[in-house]
Protein backbone atom coordinates (compact mmCIF):
# COMPACT_ATOMS: atom_id res chain seq x y z
CA UNK A 1 0.00 0.00 0.00
CA UNK A 2 1.47 3.45 -1.24
CA UNK A 3 0.69 6.82 0.46
CA UNK A 4 1.29 10.03 -1.16
CA UNK A 5 1.34 13.46 0.73
CA UNK A 6 -0.09 16.74 -0.88
CA UNK A 7 0.17 19.98 1.26
CA UNK A 8 -1.41 23.06 0.40
CA UNK A 9 -0.39 26.42 1.93
CA UNK A 10 -3.41 29.01 1.96
CA UNK A 11 -3.18 32.54 2.19
CA UNK A 12 -2.08 34.24 5.31
CA UNK A 13 -5.19 35.14 5.90
CA UNK A 14 -6.86 32.31 6.29
CA UNK A 15 -4.10 30.55 8.70
CA UNK A 16 -5.06 26.80 7.71
CA UNK A 17 -3.15 24.37 5.69
CA UNK A 18 -4.84 21.29 4.37
CA UNK A 19 -3.41 17.67 4.67
CA UNK A 20 -4.34 15.41 1.84
CA UNK A 21 -3.29 11.85 2.40
CA UNK A 22 -4.32 9.58 -1.11
CA UNK A 23 -4.07 5.96 -0.14
CA UNK A 24 -4.48 3.49 -2.76
CA UNK A 25 -3.52 0.00 -3.66
CA UNK A 26 -0.16 -0.03 -5.92
CA UNK A 27 -0.95 -4.04 -6.73
CA UNK A 28 -3.27 -3.27 -9.91
CA UNK A 29 -4.01 -6.26 -12.33
CA UNK A 30 -4.60 -3.99 -15.59
CA UNK A 31 -4.11 -5.54 -19.29
CA UNK A 32 -3.48 -1.92 -20.64
CA UNK A 33 -3.53 1.95 -19.41
CA UNK A 34 -6.78 2.61 -17.34
CA UNK A 35 -8.68 5.30 -18.43
CA UNK A 36 -8.68 8.38 -15.57
CA UNK A 37 -10.67 11.51 -15.57
CA UNK A 38 -14.24 10.94 -15.71
CA UNK A 39 -15.40 9.53 -19.00
CA UNK A 40 -18.84 10.10 -20.23
CA UNK A 41 -21.72 7.53 -20.10
CA UNK A 42 -19.16 6.41 -16.59
CA UNK A 43 -21.01 4.78 -13.81
CA UNK A 44 -19.35 7.04 -10.48
CA UNK A 45 -19.34 6.61 -6.83
CA UNK A 46 -17.45 8.07 -3.86
CA UNK A 47 -16.83 11.67 -2.23
CA UNK A 48 -15.33 13.75 -2.06
CA UNK A 49 -13.38 11.51 -4.69
CA UNK A 50 -14.87 10.43 -8.22
CA UNK A 51 -15.03 6.49 -8.34
CA UNK A 52 -15.02 5.22 -12.11
CA UNK A 53 -16.86 1.72 -10.92
CA UNK A 54 -15.50 0.59 -14.03
CA UNK A 55 -12.10 0.14 -13.64
CA UNK A 56 -11.84 1.69 -9.84
CA UNK A 57 -9.54 4.55 -10.84
CA UNK A 58 -10.20 7.40 -8.23
CA UNK A 59 -10.28 11.20 -9.94
CA UNK A 60 -9.43 14.38 -7.33
CA UNK A 61 -10.40 17.50 -8.29
CA UNK A 62 -8.74 20.32 -6.14
CA UNK A 63 -10.44 24.03 -7.14
CA UNK A 64 -7.98 26.70 -7.73
CA UNK A 65 -9.75 29.11 -9.13
CA UNK A 66 -13.54 29.57 -10.71
CA UNK A 67 -14.64 32.98 -12.14
CA UNK A 68 -17.20 34.05 -14.81
CA UNK A 69 -16.30 34.85 -17.98
CA UNK A 70 -18.07 37.05 -20.85
CA UNK A 71 -21.04 35.12 -22.54
CA UNK A 72 -20.52 32.20 -20.36
CA UNK A 73 -16.62 31.33 -20.91
CA UNK A 74 -15.76 30.76 -17.19
CA UNK A 75 -12.01 30.68 -16.55
CA UNK A 76 -11.41 27.14 -14.48
CA UNK A 77 -8.22 26.47 -13.17
CA UNK A 78 -7.89 23.19 -11.24
CA UNK A 79 -5.47 20.75 -10.24
CA UNK A 80 -6.30 17.11 -10.52
CA UNK A 81 -5.07 13.49 -9.33
CA UNK A 82 -5.89 9.71 -10.85
CA UNK A 83 -4.86 7.17 -8.21
CA UNK A 84 -4.24 4.65 -11.67
CA UNK A 85 -0.86 5.35 -12.28
CA UNK A 86 0.65 2.11 -13.32
CA UNK A 87 0.47 1.17 -17.00
CA UNK A 88 1.87 -1.82 -18.90
CA UNK A 89 4.03 -0.52 -22.04
CA UNK A 90 5.88 -2.85 -25.01
CA UNK A 91 4.75 -5.17 -26.90
CA UNK A 92 2.78 -8.47 -25.58
CA UNK A 93 4.88 -11.19 -24.05
CA UNK A 94 7.94 -8.46 -23.72
CA UNK A 95 5.97 -5.33 -21.69
CA UNK A 96 7.09 -3.45 -18.02
CA UNK A 97 5.14 -1.37 -16.19
CA UNK A 98 5.88 2.05 -15.89
CA UNK A 99 4.17 5.21 -13.87
CA UNK A 100 2.39 7.95 -15.97
CA UNK A 101 3.38 11.20 -16.10
CA UNK A 102 3.92 13.26 -13.16
CA UNK A 103 2.77 10.12 -10.94
CA UNK A 104 -0.80 11.08 -11.64
CA UNK A 105 -0.75 14.90 -10.91
CA UNK A 106 -2.17 17.41 -13.55
CA UNK A 107 -2.69 21.13 -13.60
CA UNK A 108 -6.36 21.44 -15.50
CA UNK A 109 -6.03 25.02 -17.31
CA UNK A 110 -8.84 25.92 -19.82
CA UNK A 111 -5.77 26.15 -22.47
CA UNK A 112 -2.35 24.50 -21.94
CA UNK A 113 -3.45 21.51 -20.46
CA UNK A 114 -5.25 19.62 -23.45
CA UNK A 115 -3.51 17.41 -26.09
CA UNK A 116 -3.89 16.08 -29.44
CA UNK A 117 -2.12 12.49 -30.48
CA UNK A 118 -1.98 10.47 -33.75
CA UNK A 119 0.11 7.70 -35.20
CA UNK A 120 2.13 6.80 -38.04
CA UNK A 121 0.81 3.67 -39.11
CA UNK A 122 2.09 3.09 -42.52
CA UNK A 123 3.90 4.83 -45.58
CA UNK A 124 4.81 3.93 -48.86
CA UNK A 125 6.16 4.89 -52.20
CA UNK A 126 3.97 5.67 -55.41
CA UNK A 127 5.46 7.43 -58.96
CA UNK A 128 4.64 10.77 -59.05
CA UNK A 129 3.10 10.89 -62.09
CA UNK A 130 3.44 8.39 -64.42
CA UNK A 131 4.56 7.75 -67.62
CA UNK A 132 5.67 11.55 -67.35
CA UNK A 133 7.58 11.43 -64.04
CA UNK A 134 8.23 7.67 -62.36
CA UNK A 135 9.91 9.65 -59.35
CA UNK A 136 8.73 7.74 -56.01
CA UNK A 137 7.47 9.75 -53.74
CA UNK A 138 6.51 9.11 -50.23
CA UNK A 139 2.73 8.65 -48.91
CA UNK A 140 2.06 9.14 -45.42
CA UNK A 141 -0.74 7.23 -43.30
CA UNK A 142 -1.90 9.00 -40.08
CA UNK A 143 -4.64 7.53 -37.64
CA UNK A 144 -5.21 6.48 -33.91
CA UNK A 145 -6.56 10.24 -33.21
CA UNK A 146 -7.11 11.42 -29.68
CA UNK A 147 -7.60 14.29 -27.67
CA UNK A 148 -6.83 14.54 -23.77
CA UNK A 149 -9.05 16.82 -22.11
CA UNK A 150 -8.07 19.07 -18.96
CA UNK A 151 -9.43 16.80 -16.90
CA UNK A 152 -7.32 13.50 -18.48
CA UNK A 153 -9.92 12.34 -20.00
CA UNK A 154 -8.88 10.74 -23.36
CA UNK A 155 -11.66 11.14 -26.33
CA UNK A 156 -10.56 8.24 -29.04
CA UNK A 157 -11.32 9.02 -33.04
CA UNK A 158 -10.69 5.98 -34.06
CA UNK A 159 -12.09 6.28 -37.47
CA UNK A 160 -9.96 8.81 -38.50
CA UNK A 161 -7.71 8.10 -41.31
CA UNK A 162 -5.96 10.65 -43.29
CA UNK A 163 -2.85 10.87 -46.04
CA UNK A 164 0.07 12.77 -46.37
CA UNK A 165 0.29 13.56 -49.89
CA UNK A 166 3.37 15.20 -51.89
CA UNK A 167 3.11 18.32 -53.90
CA UNK A 168 2.71 18.11 -57.65
CA UNK A 169 2.02 14.74 -58.54
CA UNK A 170 -1.92 14.89 -59.97
CA UNK A 171 -1.27 10.66 -60.13
CA UNK A 172 -0.80 10.45 -56.55
CA UNK A 173 -3.94 13.17 -55.48
CA UNK A 174 -6.24 11.40 -57.95
CA UNK A 175 -6.00 7.94 -56.35
CA UNK A 176 -8.67 8.97 -53.80
CA UNK A 177 -6.43 9.30 -50.73
CA UNK A 178 -8.64 11.43 -47.75
CA UNK A 179 -6.14 14.08 -46.74
CA UNK A 180 -8.58 15.80 -44.53
CA UNK A 181 -11.38 14.40 -42.16
CA UNK A 182 -13.89 15.97 -39.50
CA UNK A 183 -15.73 13.41 -36.64
CA UNK A 184 -17.11 13.45 -33.83
CA UNK A 185 -16.48 11.57 -30.76
CA UNK A 186 -19.00 9.10 -30.07
CA UNK A 187 -18.69 8.96 -26.56
CA UNK A 188 -21.33 11.87 -26.08
CA UNK A 189 -18.85 14.52 -24.94
CA UNK A 190 -19.93 17.05 -27.92
CA UNK A 191 -16.10 17.10 -28.94
CA UNK A 192 -15.28 17.46 -32.89
CA UNK A 193 -12.00 16.57 -34.69
CA UNK A 194 -10.85 18.18 -37.86
CA UNK A 195 -7.67 16.67 -38.97
CA UNK A 196 -5.25 16.87 -42.55
CA UNK A 197 -2.65 14.25 -43.50
CA UNK A 198 -0.04 17.82 -43.08
CA UNK A 199 0.04 16.08 -40.15
CA UNK A 200 -1.77 18.53 -38.33
CA UNK A 201 -5.39 18.05 -35.91
CA UNK A 202 -7.54 20.85 -34.34
CA UNK A 203 -10.29 19.79 -31.79
CA UNK A 204 -14.08 21.81 -30.87
CA UNK A 205 -15.92 21.24 -27.90
CA UNK A 206 -20.30 21.10 -28.31
CA UNK A 207 -20.40 24.83 -27.89
CA UNK A 208 -17.87 25.34 -31.01
CA UNK A 209 -15.22 26.71 -28.81
CA UNK A 210 -11.61 25.91 -30.45
CA UNK A 211 -9.21 23.51 -28.05
CA UNK A 212 -6.70 22.87 -30.07
CA UNK A 213 -3.62 21.29 -28.75
CA UNK A 214 -0.30 23.51 -28.76
CA UNK A 215 -2.29 26.33 -28.78
CA UNK A 216 -2.39 29.17 -25.64
CA UNK A 217 -5.81 30.26 -26.85
CA UNK A 218 -8.87 29.01 -25.86
CA UNK A 219 -11.81 30.86 -28.39
CA UNK A 220 -15.42 30.13 -28.73
CA UNK A 221 -17.61 30.53 -30.90
CA UNK A 222 -18.27 34.02 -30.24
CA UNK A 223 -14.45 34.99 -30.66
CA UNK A 224 -13.97 35.40 -27.22
CA UNK A 225 -10.84 34.38 -25.77
CA UNK A 226 -8.63 33.18 -22.64
CA UNK A 227 -5.30 33.55 -23.25
CA UNK A 228 -2.18 32.14 -21.48
CA UNK A 229 1.01 34.52 -21.73
CA UNK A 230 4.55 34.51 -21.16
CA UNK A 231 5.38 33.44 -16.99
CA UNK A 232 2.80 31.34 -16.48
CA UNK A 233 -0.24 34.00 -16.80
CA UNK A 234 -3.56 33.61 -17.35
CA UNK A 235 -5.97 36.72 -19.35
CA UNK A 236 -9.81 35.96 -19.45
CA UNK A 237 -12.70 36.51 -21.52
CA UNK A 238 -12.47 40.32 -20.23
CA UNK A 239 -8.93 40.89 -20.64
CA UNK A 240 -8.21 40.86 -17.35
CA UNK A 241 -5.18 38.89 -15.79
CA UNK A 242 -7.06 36.32 -13.67
CA UNK A 243 -4.16 33.50 -12.55
CA UNK A 244 -0.32 33.67 -12.46
CA UNK A 245 1.42 30.45 -12.06
CA UNK A 246 5.07 29.97 -11.15
CA UNK A 247 7.52 27.17 -10.52
CA UNK A 248 8.34 23.91 -12.11
CA UNK A 249 6.90 21.64 -9.92
CA UNK A 250 9.64 20.05 -7.74
CA UNK A 251 11.09 19.83 -4.16
CA UNK A 252 12.81 22.95 -4.91
CA UNK A 253 11.01 24.54 -7.05
CA UNK A 254 6.66 24.13 -5.93
CA UNK A 255 4.19 25.84 -8.05
CA UNK A 256 2.54 28.92 -6.70
CA UNK A 257 -0.63 30.01 -8.25
CA UNK A 258 -1.67 33.52 -7.17
CA UNK A 259 -4.53 35.60 -8.08
CA UNK A 260 -7.30 38.72 -7.13
CA UNK A 261 -9.79 38.33 -5.19
CA UNK A 262 -13.69 39.50 -5.46
CA UNK A 263 -12.76 42.27 -2.78
CA UNK A 264 -9.60 43.42 -4.64
CA UNK A 265 -7.21 41.80 -2.16
CA UNK A 266 -4.41 39.05 -3.44
CA UNK A 267 -4.29 35.49 -2.71
CA UNK A 268 -2.21 32.38 -3.27
CA UNK A 269 -1.99 28.86 -3.31
CA UNK A 270 1.39 26.43 -2.71
CA UNK A 271 2.26 23.04 -4.36
CA UNK A 272 4.64 21.82 -2.51
CA UNK A 273 6.65 18.40 -3.24
CA UNK A 274 7.90 15.74 -1.25
CA UNK A 275 10.27 12.93 -2.65
CA UNK A 276 9.02 9.11 -1.41
CA UNK A 277 10.32 5.79 -1.78
CA UNK A 278 7.27 3.44 -3.66
CA UNK A 279 7.25 0.17 -3.58
CA UNK A 280 5.17 -2.61 -5.28
CA UNK A 281 3.93 -5.67 -5.70
CA UNK A 282 2.73 -6.23 -9.25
Amino acid sequence: MTTINAIFRFPATRAMSLLLTLVFLSALSASAQVQTGTPNYGSFSGGPETINNANLNAHFSFPVIQKPGRAGLAFSYNLGYDTSIWGPVGVSGHQTWQPTANWGWSLNAPVTSAAITWSLVSQWQEPCNPPYNLTEETIYEYSNFSFTDMFGTPHSFGNITVYGLPSGCPYIQDQGYQTYQTQTAYDGSGYTMSASGNPSAGVVDARGSAVSSGSNTYTDRNGNEIIAGTGGTYTDTLGKTVLTVSGSGTPSSPYVFKYTTSTGGSASYTMKYTSYKIETNF
